[in-house]
């Protein structure tokens, strides 16, 4: 008597309501929250960005957790189904509604969003005057917002924020669903209070602490530096783990505005650099400091801070790249672009590809790239030039003095190898890929040194006399010309030259590159005059700085007599002397265009800047009466826009705007009711102008008509079959379904031979497969997510004809079928498997019949 569920008395109650406790309903949520505590703790927190509110792990690591969420899921099915007291529409055993609960969470947690999504629904309709519903409905909420369905989870959101009558114990979770639903569009504004009122709220340690820090970082975000402080610094004071109080600390400097007193924050962060357990945490705490620096207008420390971050990164690629970035544009900004390109080079090299600046960041990269590409040409080419001038005893003696530096070089280099074999090179620090700035001791062999050309070669040599001892100890006074050979030792592997010398110790390698004839002169010179151009274009195209620009195309046509580039500098230098208000030399270097060369391009526009003017002039009343007909259109009147259409050719023969005119056209068409003149029209110009911006719209319109008559079609079958119950949604997700008796076979079994199939014929599909009770007789074996009927459709085929993994799940003949998504709930509350056989066989197999 004790076993009736249809029975409504005290030993029956008392019977289900203890057995569906302890036999089912806690152990299918110890298991949940078992999951649950294996997702966070394989969770990594990323304290540099906005904590999230909950933890659900992705998509992959949800399949971690799959067997305690099937477990889950099974016993409170066994509860549902063995314990339910459903009395004259009323429920009698109190802990159904826990069960629905626990299945649904189990499957969010799973990422089966939909099949969460129902069960939740259910307990929020089921039990909508009792006070489980508001956990369902803010179970709801969080399942719409990981569906991405914003519209739904703030429609339930209303209507618990016009509820006042939700019990104080469901209040902090209210705010909390309300502030995540905030976050993940980003309404930082709006989550602030909510997630204020939660940590007011709340007397769990750990969470409270966990909301101050977002409450801090949404301030942050906000711009508001002195709550976000003040938040930050109360997360300090409840000494949370090291992680957080650590990004705690870093985020007092983010934080800081450059207003008010920076030094109790330095302070702290000076104290952070004294311990040794934060080493691996310096390059942070550096970076820290720099921002402080440099929004209180010290750019010097900051950047002596940005240099420390970057060569204390050990580990921290991401860091270093940030560091690197940093300086490069504070170089930039400067105008000191040379060094501000090998910054930007390092700066491509560590941050991440994912970092919002990294487009900005490449561009700029390969523009100062190009500038100092045709900078070394330029510092190369007047080197060698410089060399050629020299007298023979001084070149020999140049060249000695490198070789000498060369095998000095080399020797230094095997005994670091010698003493890193023997372990003593472990010690070194790691200041690894750090951009050199200055000049170093030896520049032949540093790639980034810098040769200073012929006027530094005067300067430095000028006035020396000829010496004898040639292996000078002092590097200084030569070392400029070390770098001179850099591009022939690039050579030396390359095999193109065989008659070249490869030798580095040998004085003929480095007179090889010395343009001592005619024809090796103008050679050099012809390098010369194009870099000194193109240096010109990258100053003013991509890095818009005119004074640069003029400067460097100055320097080409003052030196050079005359090249392929004087006249389109010329040009250039009288734009840009006119933009900088600098009529006298913009009248010079226009006289010189229209004098020299007359008949050009350049000299044309001079003489008449109307000139495009006049010649677009025709096309500007074209495109005038376009918009007259565009607006018959716009303001409907559609008969005369079809007539202005009609009249353009005649009144612009050379009618460049004539796709525009006919989509018009056969807009004006559809809009009256002409569909087949308007149908033919638009395949006529989907075809003629297949590659205009105009066909490729009247294909989308085509498209999009052809769309909007099926689903008219679809709309009405729909209807018709609401009124039967189940709906006709093809389109949408579908689920196999399998009816199997509790007592006919395994369902473990069942199970496994599934997954043998889907492991055997549709592996690459990540098919999943659930078991719950459908009634006490029978279990529902549920295949998912198929993406449409179609694919749905194929599996059920291809299944039914299965002789061997399957062979003696489909001798028994269970009842096997697919459903969508939206028609689930409803055939799991009816459990009428023939009704829906019914509708699934006239829907689907005759449809493929």
């Amino acid at each position: 008597m004790g076993c009736s569920q249809e029975k409504n008395s005290f030993v029956n109650r008392s019977y289900h309501n203890v057995t569906a406790k302890f036999n089912g309903y806690y152990n299918a949520r110890e298991k949940v929250r078992e999951g649950v505590k294996k997702l966070e703790s394989n969770y990594e927190e990323d304290y540099k960005t906005l904590l999230p509110i909950y933890i659900y792990g992705t998509e992959e690591e949800a399949k971690s957790v799959a067997s305690e969420m099937d477990a889950a899921i099974e016993k409170c099915s066994r509860v549902i189904e063995m314990h339910s007291m459903e009395i004259r529409g009323k429920q009698y055993c109190k802990w159904i509604d826990d069960a629905y609960m626990v299945i649904g969470q189990a499957n969010f947690y799973k990422h089966e969003y939909n099949e969460a999504k129902s069960f939740f629904t259910y307990i929020a309709k089921e039990f909508k005057n009792e006070p489980e519903k508001y956990p369902a409905m803010f179970w709801l909420i969080r399942t719409n917002i990981e569906k991405g369905n914003f519209y739904e989870a703030e429609k339930i959101l209303t209507l618990l924020e016009n509820d006042r009558h939700i019990p104080k114990e469901y209040l902090v979770d209210k705010s909390l669903v309300a502030a995540d639903f905030y976050i993940k569009q980003e309404n930082y504004e709006m989550a602030i209070p909510e997630i204020k009122y939660a940590a007011e709220l709340t007397k769990k340690k750990k969470l409270k602490t966990r909301l101050l820090y977002i409450l801090a970082q949404l301030y942050q975000l906000e711009g508001d530096s002195y709550l976000s402080i003040a938040f930050f610094k109360e997360v300090i004071k409840r000494h949370p783990e090291y992680e957080m109080e650590f990004y705690a600390k870093i985020n007092l400097a983010t934080s800081f505005s450059g207003d008010g007193n920076s030094r109790e924050i330095i302070e702290i962060l000076n104290k952070m650099l004294k311990d040794d357990k934060n080493l691996d945490y310096f390059d942070q705490i550096y970076y820290a400091l720099a921002e402080i620096y440099l929004k209180q207008g010290d750019e010097a420390q900051g950047i002596e801070a940005l240099k420390l971050s970057a060569k204390s990164s050990t580990t921290n690629t991401e860091q270093k790249g940030l560091s690197f970035y940093k300086l490069a544009e504070l170089y930039f900004a400067k105008l000191n672009y040379e060094t501000a390109q090998k910054y930007y080079d390092s700066t491509t090299t560590y941050l991440n590809a994912e970092h919002p600046d990294f487009d900005k960041i490449l561009r700029i990269s390969n523009s100062l790239n190009e500038l100092v590409k045709n900078i070394k040409i330029i510092e190369y080419e007047d080197s060698v030039q410089a060399l050629a001038n020299m007298s023979e005893e001084e070149l020999e003696d140049l060249i000695y003095d490198v070789i000498d530096n060369y095998e000095r070089e080399q020797e230094r280099k095997e005994r670091e190898a010698e003493l890193d074999n023997f372990g003593f090179g472990d010690d070194q620090p790691l200041y690894n890929a750090m951009p050199s700035e200055g000049n170093g001791k030896w520049y032949f062999y540093n790639p980034t040194a810098i040769s200073f050309g012929a006027n530094e070669f005067k300067r430095i040599w000028g006035g020396r006399p000829n010496e004898d001892n040639w292996r000078r100890s002092n590097k200084e006074s030569k070392g400029n010309f070390d770098n001179v050979f850099e591009e022939q030792a690039a050579l030396d592997g390359d095999g193109a030259d065989s008659t070249r010398s490869n030798d580095p110790t040998s004085k003929e390698y480095y007179l090889q590159e010395i343009p001592f004839d005619e024809e090796a002169l103008e050679a050099s010179n012809t390098k010369l005059k194009k870099a000194y151009y193109d240096l010109g274009i990258v100053y003013k195209d991509q890095l818009e700085d005119n004074y640069k620009s003029i400067e460097t195309l100055e320097k080409l046509v003052d030196r050079f007599d005359s090249s392929d580039y004087h006249l389109v500098s010329h040009y250039r230098l009288y734009l840009m002397h006119e933009a900088e208000g600098n009529s006298a030399k913009a009248e010079y270097y226009k006289n010189l265009v229209l004098n020299k060369y007359p008949d050009s391009d350049y000299a044309l526009l001079i003489k008449n800047p109307d000139y495009f003017k006049e010649e677009n002039a025709e096309r500007a009343k074209l495109v005038a009466y376009y918009e007259k007909t565009y607006g018959y259109y716009q303001r409907g009147y559609y008969k005369a826009c079809i007539m202005s259409c009609d009249e353009s050719d005649a009144k612009f023969p050379d009618n460049n705007l004539k796709p525009k005119f006919l989509l018009l056209k056969a807009k004006a068409k559809g809009m009256i009711g002409e569909k087949e003149t308007f149908i033919s029209e638009l395949e006529s110009l989907s075809k003629d102008y297949s590659n205009n911006e105009e066909g490729k719209e009247a294909a989308e319109i085509l498209a999009y008509w052809q769309k909007s008559q099926e689903e008219a079609k679809k709309q009405a079958e729909l209807e018709e079959m609401m009124k039967k119950g189940y709906a006709i949604t093809m389109e949408s997700s579908h689920t196999a379904v399998l009816i199997v008796p509790n007592l006919d076979m395994d369902i473990s079994k069942v199970k496994i031979a599934i997954s043998n199939f889907n492991s055997q014929y549709f592996k690459t599909d990540n098919l999943k497969i659930n078991a719950i009770f459908l009634d006490k007789d029978h279990q529902m074996v549920s295949i998912k997510d198929f993406e449409d009927d179609e694919k749905a459709l194929l599996f059920y085929q291809v299944f039914k004809k299965n002789t061997s993994y399957l062979k003696e799940i489909n001798e028994k003949e269970y009842d096997f079928f697919v459903i969508s998504f939206e028609n689930y709930p409803i055939f799991f509350q009816k459990k009428n498997v023939p009704e829906y056989l019914e509708f699934f066989s006239k829907t689907y197999l005759e449809e493929t019949n």
